[in-house]
């Protein structure tokens, strides 16, 4: 009981450090820090829904193999069922704008066009009824990623009903 509690609060000092650090970085750091912690939700989201053999797992979900990045988690994660259709497009279009701050060498903004484009098209803010009127760009994709790690992070809690299990050798007689 006392590890469950420790587990939660380190989950609860995350969520409010990255919060903090979210709001208060420059462009480039509030984008790649929104793409890294999706992308850590989406790592957690099926950890727990994967059978419990913690070292397949982790091979699994390791920087060099098929579940080791953002898109291919957010991919599996929609084709599980874990996540909708429309979160899945919202985080395709949140690792693209991550990608765009961390691979451009410099001048990257949320007012440059390509950008401002990218968050013009994310579903969450409008699912919530934001008025897009006035909203910059930088200010959807906070909303769309804050939202969208927070609903992943509810069906975290949800998901033990699923959990898989791992199969059983049959028994073969003679």
């Amino acid at each position: 009981m006392a590890k469950q509690r420790n587990i939660k609060k380190q989950k609860l000092d995350d969520w409010k450090g990255w919060l903090e650090e979210f709001h208060n970085e420059s462009d480039r750091a509030t984008a790649v820090l929104g793409g890294a912690f999706a992308d850590a939700r989406l790592e957690e989201l099926l950890k727990k829904f994967f059978i419990e053999d913690k070292e397949e797992v982790e091979k699994l979900m390791s920087p060099e193999q098929a579940l080791g990045g953002f898109g291919s988690r957010a991919r599996v994660a929609y084709c599980l069922g874990l996540i909708t259709k429309n979160q899945y497009k919202d985080l395709q279009i949140i690792g693209k704008i991550r990608n765009q701050f961390a691979h451009g060498l410099h001048g990257e903004s949320f007012d440059n066009s390509r950008i401002k484009d990218l968050c013009g098209n994310l579903i969450t803010p409008n699912k919530i009824g934001m008025d897009l009127s006035n909203t910059n760009s930088r200010s959807l994709f906070t909303v769309a990623v804050a939202l969208l790690c927070n609903w992943i992070a509810l069906n975290e809690l949800g998901i033990f009903d699923d959990k898989r299990k791992a199969r059983e050798e049959p028994e073969l007689s003679e």
